[in-house]
């Protein structure tokens, strides 16, 4: 290992476990509080504002959503109000046992993100509300049409660092023959939406490739920074013979390009790997992994390595 990169890595290791010593005695000063309990209620945590918390929770009715938020006053948890939201828009599509809600407080808003499948379509939807609860937009922002496996769709939601924007991915399964009796392939379909919270509209919207250098692209753990660029870990596998990773690297997509730059990353000495982005507050990321017991960390920037 060149001396300037042991030298980073040991400095990296300092920096994280300055951070979670001072969490451990953080919290050995901070008085415990316990949220009053609501019957038969699984709270999820909104945000928070003005002295308050929020968190909601989800109960399906029929084909509806209704979803339930429980302000508390932040310095005892004494509950102030409670509020209903009927998500009713829903048939003919279904919310079922795959689809989630993917919820925050953010912007003195409420932003709903909510999936529904339909015939095999996946579709992702966003409702956004003030402080009030009123109903500011109702967008869908994405579908992926016609691959047959919509019980396999699946998406997620990041913030920027400065809340003002998300990147939502939205995954299907697609099937292709090569040719008429062969084989059905099956492949990640990867749509990445990029959507302005402060002026709820979509900056952009790009499907992924299902495969590169004739192996399966596979995308995960994504990332967007201030100026709406995304970073994610990207992979290749064998089409056959279930997931066998070929390589491993970091994707990058420029909000103005439409190519995901790919930075590869050396795993040859571990037959497995746990890989993993943590984001810092100027959109930079670090790479954590797991090879043979030892840890590594490796710091992007612009989806390039920072330090060598």
């Amino acid at each position: 290992m060149p001396a300037k990169t042991h030298i980073m890595h040991k400095l990296l290791y300092i920096i994280l476990s300055l951070f979670l010593l001072t969490g451990v005695l953080g919290a050995q000063n901070t008085e415990s509080k316990e949220i009053p309990k609501v019957k038969n209620r699984d709270l999820k945590f909104l945000g928070t504002n003005a002295g308050n918390v929020f968190f909601y929770d989800m109960t399906p009715i029929k084909k509806n959503i209704l979803l339930k938020v429980y302000k508390y006053k932040e310095s005892n948890l004494d509950l102030i109000e409670t509020k209903e939201v009927l998500i009713d828009n829903v048939a003919p599509k279904v919310f079922n046992y795959r689809c989630e809600i993917n919820a925050s407080f953010k912007n003195n808003k409420f932003y709903f993100f909510y999936s529904l499948v339909h015939s095999g379509d996946f579709h992702i939807y966003l409702k956004t509300f003030d402080e009030k609860l009123n109903l500011i937009k109702d967008t869908e922002l994405g579908i992926i049409v016609e691959t047959g496996y919509e019980l396999l769709g699946s998406y997620s939601v990041a913030f920027s660092p400065d809340d003002k924007t998300a990147v939502i991915a939205l995954k299907n399964r697609c099937e292709r023959k090569k040719a008429v009796g062969a084989n059905t392939e099956i492949f990640d379909n990867t749509e990445l939406i990029n959507y302005d919270l402060v002026n709820e509209k979509v900056i952009f919207s790009k499907r992924l490739p299902i495969e590169m250098n004739g192996l399966r692209f596979i995308t995960g753990n994504y990332k967007t920074d201030n100026a709406g660029n995304v970073t994610c870990i990207a992979s290749i596998a064998d089409r056959k013979g279930g997931n066998t990773i070929q390589g491993i690297g970091i994707g990058y997509l420029e909000k103005s390009k439409e190519k995901v730059e790919i930075t590869e990353v050396d795993v040859s000495q571990s037959p497995t790997i746990a890989p993993y982005l943590w984001q810092l507050k100027n959109g930079d990321v670090i790479f954590y992994a797991i090879l043979n017991d030892n840890t590594i960390f490796q710091y992007y920037t612009a989806g390039k390595k920072k330090f060598e």
